[in-house]
């Protein structure tokens, strides 16, 4: 095949650049487990430093790492022994909505 050929081939395959991507406004809840730097996340070769309390705009998929990162917390009973396990989100985090005007 010539590259000519290949090269007419692949015009119809759009740039990953041109791919739109959903963002979403968040905001973190303050918790011990993020330092007060902020906490790093990575997504596709892309890093966010997001802090506990401040607003931003991040991809969707930064709210599939929050949904997926979960810790295991004992349940206890009345006499203080673990009778099991739940789970909960290491990092908690409010989803801000943007408001539309009428």
């Amino acid at each position: 095949m010539s590259s000519v050929s290949a090269q007419r081939l692949g015009s119809n395959i759009p740039p990953v650049s041109a791919k739109r991507q959903e963002f979403v406004k968040i905001v973190l809840e303050d918790s011990d487990k993020i330092p007060p730097t902020g906490q790093f996340f990575g997504l596709n070769g892309r890093t966010w430093m997001l802090r506990a309390g401040e607003e931003a705009r991040v991809p969707i998929g930064i709210i599939d790492i929050l949904d997926n990162a979960v810790e295991a917390h004992p349940i206890k009973d009345g006499s203080n022994r673990v009778v099991g396990y739940r789970n909960r989100h290491r990092f908690p985090y409010r989803v801000i909505r943007e408001e539309v005007e009428a």
